[in-house]
């Protein structure tokens, strides 16, 4: 199967914190991507030519990355980065999400969900950071 990489235009939305830019295509049931550091929304581009006829996938890309400025979130804590994802879906009016986090992405919706379990319906941590440092 040959999937075609899909890169839609950008769109961006006002959050408590800033502006923030993403991707957002296909219907269905609601997916949130995030990348990891560094990435874009575009670290997902194939999954969502893959995925575009089955789900929503909504591609942010984290404050610093992309076309969303680092200001949107000064504390670059883990707990600031998931509110912001927060406020993003809060924004878009997506009550809860299937949430997809690849590096840093999977800390991220990770925190997401365990501060916000009604807003997460499953989680997919694609390599993410563990209890050990990451090198040695």
């Amino acid at each position: 199967m040959s999937v075609t990489p899909s890169d839609v235009p950008i769109a961006t939305v006002e959050v408590a914190r800033g502006v923030v830019s993403y991707a957002d295509q296909g219907a269905g049931p609601p997916v949130l991507a995030v990348h990891g550091l560094p990435g874009t929304h575009r670290d997902y581009r194939y999954l969502a030519g893959a995925l575009a006829d089955r789900c929503r996938l909504i591609r942010p890309d984290m404050p610093g990355f992309g076309d969303t400025a680092g200001d949107v979130a000064a504390d670059v804590s883990v707990g600031a980065r998931a509110e912001v994802l927060r406020e993003l879906l809060d924004a878009l009016q997506v009550p809860s999400v299937i949430a997809v986090g690849h590096s840093m992405g999977a800390a991220l919706v990770a925190e997401l969900a365990r501060c916000h379990p009604d807003r997460v319906t499953a989680l997919a941590l694609l390599a993410g950071p563990g209890k050990r440092p990451h090198r040695a």
